[in-house]
């Protein structure tokens, strides 16, 4: 996956080479738009899209039991890390960015805006482009 701004029409784009995302009861399903379909989209279209597919579910779940799904998540991410299995980090990065998606929707937030507004041209904290803070 990579990501890029486009600078002045104040949009991103994500780049996959493909993406194929399973549903609680895990079927296999393919995003149909054109956009999607081609791999490349907009952070705005796919928060939307996130929100359309899930979001009547995620609205019966309390929002800290959405988060526990997100953290849960994360935790897979971590372990198919830890144990080296490129293909399932793969696929646990698509749902981390899924569940993030549906918590910033779950709080009416549009990721796209607040990624630009912070990290538009500069790193946030040192202000330099690339960034220059000290290593930790």
């Amino acid at each position: 996956m990579s990501i890029k701004n486009l600078g002045t029409t104040n949009s991103i784009l994500v780049v996959l080479p493909s993406l194929s995302v399973y549903c609680e009861c895990n079927t296999p399903f393919l995003f149909k738009t054109k956009k999607i379909f081609s791999g490349v989209f907009n952070m705005k279209e796919f928060q939307k899209k996130i929100d359309n597919m899930f979001g009547h579910r995620d609205k019966k779940r309390d929002f800290h039991k959405n988060f526990a799904w997100f953290v849960e998540e994360v935790g897979e991410l971590s372990k198919a890390i830890r144990i080296d299995n490129r293909e399932n980090e793969k696929e646990e990065f698509a749902d981390v960015l899924a569940w993030l998606f549906s918590l910033a929707n779950a709080r009416n937030i549009d990721l796209e805006e607040v990624f630009l507004q912070k990290y538009h041209k500069f790193c946030s904290k040192c202000g330099n482009n690339p960034c220059k803070c000290i290593k930790y």
